[in-house]
C-alpha cells in the first residue's frame, strides 16, 4: 500500500481501510477535541488518533481487522476525555494500541511514546 493516511483540518486524507472505520477515528478525535481537555492533550490525542489510523490501514492492508485497535482508541480517547478517567481502562486501552503497532514496526516507537505521554498527563505510570 503506498502513500499515508494525514489528519488534516478534521479529515484524514490518504489510503483509507474503509468508511466506517475512518468515520469511527474521526468520531473520537471530534468527540475528544470538543471536551475541556488542555491543548497538550487535545494534541497528543491528535497524533495518537493519526498514528492509529496509519496503523488500522496498514493493518487491513496485511488482511488483519483493525475494529480491536479502532475500539481501544475509543476507549483510550473516551477515558482521558472522562471527568474521571478509570486508571485501569487507560493502561489496558494504552497496552491493546501499543501490542497491536507491534504488527507495523515503524509505528511502535510513535504509538508507544504517545500512550505513554497521555498517561503521564493523566497522572499515572508508563506502559
Amino acid at each position: 500500500m503506498s502513500g499515508n493516511q494525514v489528519f488534516h483540518g478534521g479529515t484524514f486524507h490518504g489510503p483509507v481501510i474503509n468508511q466506517l472505520n475512518a468515520e469511527r477515528i474521526e468520531n473520537s478525535f471530534h468527540t475528544f477535541n470538543a471536551s475541556a481537555a488542555p491543548t497538550e492533550l487535545k494534541d497528543a490525542i491528535g497524533t495518537l488518533h493519526d498514528n492509529v489510523q496509519q496503523l488500522s490501514a496498514r493493518l487491513a492492508a496485511q488482511g488483519a481487522d483493525p475494529d480491536e485497535v479502532i475500539s481501544d482508541l475509543e476507549n483510550f480517547t473516551a477515558q482521558a476525555a472522562a471527568p474521571k478517567p478509570s486508571p485501569k481502562i487507560l493502561q489496558v486501552t494504552g497496552q491493546g494500541l501499543i501490542d497491536a503497532a507491534k504488527n507495523v514496526a515503524e509505528l511502535v516507537a510513535p504509538i508507544t511514546t504517545t500512550v505513554n505521554f497521555v498517561l503521564k498527563l493523566m497522572g499515572l505510570p508508563s506502559i
